[in-house]
This record gives structure tokens, C-alpha cells and sequence, in this order.
């Protein structure tokens, strides 16, 4: 009994400590946890079975059979504006609990079960009502003589929003009263029609009237149409649209079977704006009649004929298919051939771009003696090889460009023709570039008519005449061989140059006539002084022109075709399945450096005869006169005596 009284004591003497140390907190979070748990079927705890819609001239009644799994608000299919009901029951109920958010939606509390829902209100004059299904029922029921449903499908199933067309409109008063309510929906509709391999059509509807009214739109079908985009319902070749309120878009996409004449209506439906486009590939031709064409290309330039029509207005589209010609599969469009030919080998180079029809290979004929080195199309290198003088290239339906390398085991010679190449069909705009190098002196080119041209040759009957001309003025003691042989070297020499020796050597012939003229000694000493400078001028441009001669390069003259003497082109705009070859003569540019040389010597020793010359008709008459009294100036010693004799004359 002692130890049981000790124990009490005990266990009284400890319980403040144990009692505050329970519930421990891990306990009270579990049951806050459990108690504000949300119930497993949320957030769909609330669904609406049923929803039948009886729906009269004046007075719309609606019944919602509601199950709850949990104790939940339900939107109502009511919208301010539109449609909201006067009076409310839940299970007979005449005051349930409502709230509406900031969205303007209405919501209604039910508890945990199955309810039934009656909600009944005035219409207004209105022709059309739009009740938005914020939480969809899973069958809808229509009752009503007055109103066209819309939004619903053959199984009552609904879509997002409901629409109430008024069948007549109902009469007010005595008298008709305005209708309240947004304005009537305005569409774009734009069918785009493409006439390829395959037939299809493009429709795009675009809502122009601010959204916040569901449309909606039965839009007629092109014979023999058949839309291929999901879940567009089509009755009797009428597509049934409906857009709802917050849609601005709808796009879909048709197939249509091919046909010689397309009949294309504009609808009477007031509230759509039509516009048509051919989008026509090159398989198919077409005329069209009727309503004419506002645009015939689009922003691209490609051609898009496009239509506007007012409603009723038709276009009458006849589309056949041209019937083929024969021709050839392949065509070359452009080629270039490059050639560089050296002293032992020739590099070639073959450039063009083809349009195909149909693949296959397309076969190229080198010349003789060629050696294939590379092959690329479109840019990229081909493994293709050589058979003999044959190289096939690969080819894919469409435009392509190839480019083929090769090397010729020949230099260029005093007579120098570009390669043949077999192309393999004829072809266009075909064009040979030579470049026959700096150590090369052209003579002579022979080739397709628009090319290059040494016009050195007709400056030289230029340079004949001149000095035949120069040769019978006679105040030189220059012949017509000299006067030629001097040009010959000065057509390497700039014109300017030319015209100084020319001129000091015609002036310095007419010196004793002009000496013999002039009365005045002031100009017959300028007269000496300019031909002192012509005759400096004259010794710098036959400087100048031995240097270029020796040292420079062939000045032949090579104009044509932007050609110059380090790159010769040609061009035959219409060029057989071998093109025309060019012919090239030349000679080694050390034949230019000794001809150069001979003259230079010719020059030099001619031209000592000509100073002796010039030098002997420079002194007749005297270097220079002096003209007025002479003033003679004696110099004398400082200091020193002077006589009357020695006095310059007052």
C-alpha cells in the first residue's frame, strides 16, 4: 500500500510535464493536413448532366439536373446583356446562395448530391440571345417554336456557347421599338483555290466586327469539295461554322476533284466579305469570264489573280491542261567555257546551268587528249568518273549548276585553238574566256562575232597614211620610211608623247620661215626658247618610249566584248550542241622585246642625225638678238682718278 501511494505521488507530481509535451507537433500538422485536404474529385467535383431549355416568345425557363461530388459552385449559362433570370430554386430552394465574380459570371452553391436546378426569366425584344456554357452540360435539350438553336449538334451534344435566333420578330407595344445589343458580325472570308498536282482550297475567315458574339455561318461548298480538316461539321455541301465569341480566326482546308469549269458565287449573306485567288501551277491554263480581276500578282510578283465580289456576283473559271509538245527533257541555259592555256599543258574549265524535266544522266564529250580532274554540281564535288572521252552527270528534275575541270597534254603554240566540247544538246547564252598570259604577244583573233578585236592593225594603216602625208610636207629631212618606222615604235608610247615629237620635228623644220617672219627680236627670242622646250619634251617622250617598249608590255590594242590582252572573251547567244571555237595567233613575248630592241637602236641612231639637224637650224640666224642700246658698265678701283673719257654719254 505504501509503494502504491508512492507511485500516485509520483505520476501526479510528473503529469504537467507530459501533458505539455502532447499532442507533439508532428500530429497537429498531419491533422491540419487532413482536414483542409481537398476532395479527390476536384477540380471537376461539380458537373451538369442535363440541361433542358424551354424557350418562348417572352419568357425562357431552363432546368439543370447537377451532381456534386463535393460541395462546390457551378457557373451559370447566363450573361448580363443577354439573357439573366428573374427568378431561382435549388430542390425548391427560391434562395440559394449566389456570387458573381469580376468576370460578370454568375455562381451558384451546391452541396454533396444529385440537385435540381430551375432558373426562368423575361427575354428581351431581341432577335438573337448568345448564352455562354462556362461548365458544358453533357446533353442539351431545346423546347421552343420561337428561337433557332445553335451550337448544338444531332445528339444534343454542345459546343462553348449557345445561340438563340429569334424565328419572327416579336412586337412590343403597338408599336416596333429598337433593338438593343452589339452591332451585327462582319467576316472576311478568303478562299485561296491551288491548281497543282493536286486540287485544294484554302478558306480563311477573319472576324472584322469587335469580337464578343458567337457566329454563326453556313458557308457553301465548291462542287465536288471535301474538307479534310477535323471537327468541321458539313450538312447538304454546306459547311455549318460557328466562331465563338472570343475566336477571331477559323482556317480550314478542302480537297476538290478537277473539273474544266469552276462556277465561283458570292453568298447573299450580307454579313460576309468574299475574296477569291487562283493560285494556278505551270500543268495547268485558264480563262476566266465575268467579274473582272483587281489584282493579277501578289507582293512577290508572282500571279494571283484575285477577286472582290459583291454577294451575288459570279466568276466563271475554264481550266484545261495545255497539250505537250515535244521537246527536249534537258536544256542548258548558260555555259562559260574558261581556258588557260601555258607553255605545255591547258587547264580547262566548263561552267552551266540546266533545267530538267525529268533525272537521268546527261552525257558530256571532252575534247581528245583530255584529262577529267573534277566534277561538281550545285557546288559540291561528284565521285563521277571518265568513260574515254565521255563524262555522264548526274541529273535531278529542276535547275541545277555543274561545272567540269580538265587538262589538255597541249601548250599553246603560234596558232592556238580552244577545245571543242560536245555539250550534248544545243543551248544559249554560251560564252569562251582566254586567258593566254603575260608572256604571250597577240597578233591576230578570230572566233564568234561579238568578241575581241586588235585594232592595233588598223591604227597601223592610220600610221601608213600619216606618213605618207608628213613625208610631202618637206621641211623635214625625214622620209616616209622614217616617219613610219617612227610611229610603228610610237604606237607602244602614249598618244600625248607622240603628238610632242611629232610637233617638235614639224617646228623645228619651219624654223627658218619663222625666223625670216618675225621683224620683232623679243619674239624671235621666245621662239627659241619654246623650241628649246619642245626639244627637251620631245628627247623625254622618245625616252619614255623606248623604256615602255623594252620594259612594258604589248600595247595591241584589244577592245571588244570587255576583253583586254590578259583575258580574251567571246559570246554566241545561240550555240549548236558543239559551240564555235575560238583561234588565237601569237609568239612568244621576247619576239616583242627584240623588235623593240631594233627600233630602240633604229631610234638611237637616227636620232643623232636628226640633233645634228635641228642643232644646225637652231644657230642660222643667230641663238639670240639684242635688242635697244647696250649699257656698258666699267668697274674701277675706289679712290681712283677719273677722266672725262671714261664718263658715260648724258
Amino acid at each position: 500500500m505504501p509503494r502504491f501511494i508512492a507511485v500516485v505521488l509520483l505520476l501526479l507530481l510528473s503529469w504537467p510535464a507530459f501533458g505539455a509535451s502532447f499532442p507533439p507537433a508532428e500530429l497537429l500538422q498531419e491533422l491540419s493536413q487532413r482536414l483542409s485536404k481537398p476532395a479527390e474529385c476536384q477540380p471537376h467535383c461539380a458537373t451538369i448532366q442535363h440541361l433542358e431549355i424551354k424557350a418562348g416568345a417572352e419568357q425562357i425557363q431552363m432546368q439543370l439536373e447537377v451532381y456534386a461530388g463535393d460541395q462546390s459552385a457551378i457557373p451559370l449559362p447566363v450573361k448580363e446583356g443577354q439573357w439573366w433570370p428573374a427568378e431561382y430554386r435549388l430542390d425548391g430552394d427560391s434562395n440559394p446562395v449566389l456570387m458573381r465574380d469580376s468576370q460578370g459570371i454568375l455562381w451558384i452553391l451546391v452541396s454533396e448530391g444529385q440537385h435540381l436546378l430551375e432558373l426562368s426569366g423575361p427575354t428581351s425584344v431581341r432577335s438573337q440571345l448568345d448564352l455562354p456554357l462556362p461548365l458544358s452540360p453533357a446533353r442539351i435539350k431545346v423546347i421552343s417554336e420561337e428561337w433557332v438553336v445553335n451550337g448544338l449538334d444531332e445528339n444534343g451534344v454542345p459546343e462553348q456557347q449557345l445561340q438563340l435566333i429569334r424565328k419572327k420578330q416579336v412586337e412590343a407595344g403597338s408599336g416596333e421599338s429598337l433593338e438593343p445589343g452589339v452591332l451585327p458580325p462582319l467576316l472576311e472570308v478568303t478562299r485561296i483555290l491551288h491548281f497543282g498536282i493536286e486540287w485544294s482550297v484554302d478558306t480563311h475567315i477573319r472576324r472584322i466586327s469587335p469580337p464578343g458574339s458567337p457566329v454563326t455561318l453556313n458557308l457553301a461548298l465548291l462542287p465536288g469539295e471535301a474538307v479534310i480538316t477535323s471537327g468541321l461539321e458539313v450538312d447538304s455541301g454546306s459547311l455549318q461554322l460557328r466562331l465563338p465569341a472570343n475566336q477571331s480566326e477559323l482556317t480550314f482546308t478542302s480537297k476538290i476533284t478537277p473539273v474544266e469549269q469552276i462556277i465561283l458565287s458570292a453568298s447573299d449573306d450580307k454579313r460576309l466579305s468574299e475574296k477569291w485567288q487562283l493560285d494556278v501551277g505551270p500543268v495547268w491554263h485558264i480563262d476566266f469570264e465575268g467579274l473582272p480581276v483587281i489584282h493579277h500578282q501578289d507582293s512577290s510578283g508572282a500571279w494571283l489573280p484575285t477577286w472582290a465580289p459583291w454577294p451575288g456576283e459570279e466568276v466563271n473559271v475554264n481550266i484545261s491542261r495545255p497539250i505537250a509538245k515535244k521537246g527536249n527533257l534537258l536544256t542548258i541555259d548558260k555555259s562559260m567555257l574558261e581556258v588557260t592555256p601555258g607553255r605545255r599543258v591547258t587547264d580547262s574549265k566548263l561552267s552551266f546551268e540546266l533545267r530538267a524535266s525529268r533525272g537521268g544522266q546527261h552525257k558530256i564529250q571532252l575534247p581528245s587528249g583530255a584529262v577529267l580532274r573534277s566534277v561538281k554540281i550545285d557546288g559540291v564535288a561528284q565521285p563521277v568518273r571518265q568513260s574515254g572521252g565521255t563524262v555522264s552527270i548526274p541529273v535531278r528534275p529542276g535547275k541545277q549548276k555543274v561545272e567540269l575541270n580538265w587538262r589538255n597534254e597541249q601548250g599553246i603554240g603560234l596558232v592556238y585553238q580552244t577545245p571543242a566540247v560536245d555539250l550534248g544538246v544545243e543551248s544559249v547564252n554560251h560564252s569562251i574566256q582566254v586567258k593566254p598570259g603575260e608572256d604571250r604577244w597577240t597578233l591576230f583573233l578570230f572566233g564568234p562575232s561579238m568578241g575581241p578585236a586588235v585594232l592595233f592593225w588598223s591604227m597601223m594603216v592610220i600610221v601608213v597614211l600619216l606618213a605618207f602625208i608628213l613625208a610631202r610636207i618637206g621641211t623635214t629631212p625625214l622620209k616616209w620610211y622614217h616617219w613610219l618606222l617612227l610611229g610603228i615604235g610610237l604606237t607602244q608610247a602614249s598618244l600625248f608623247g607622240a603628238v610632242i615629237i611629232v610637233a617638235w620635228l614639224l617646228v623645228v623644220g619651219q624654223r627658218d620661215q619663222i625666223a625670216t617672219s618675225l621683224e620683232n627680236d623679243n619674239i624671235y627670242n621666245l621662239t627659241q626658247v619654246a623650241i628649246v622646250i619642245l626639244t627637251v619634251m620631245a628627247l623625254q617622250s622618245l625616252f619614255d618610249a623606248i623604256r615602255f617598249g623594252l620594259l612594258g608590255l604589248p600595247e595591241m590594242q584589244i577592245e571588244g566584248n570587255h576583253s583586254s590582252s590578259q583575258v580574251l572573251k567571246w559570246y554566241l547567244d545561240r550555240a549548236g550542241m558543239v559551240p564555235d571555237s575560238s583561234t588565237l595567233i601569237s609568239v612568244p613575248l621576247l619576239y616583242y622585246r627584240l623588235a623593240m630592241l631594233a627600233w630602240a637602236l633604229w631610234l638611237a641612231f637616227a636620232l643623232l642625225g636628226w640633233l645634228k639637224w635641228s642643232w644646225r637650224v637652231f644657230e642660222r640666224h643667230g641663238f639670240w638678238k639684242r635688242s635697244g642700246p647696250v649699257l656698258k658698265i666699267r668697274l674701277r678701283r675706289k679712290n681712283a682718278p677719273t677722266d672725262d673719257k671714261d664718263k658715260d654719254p648724258q
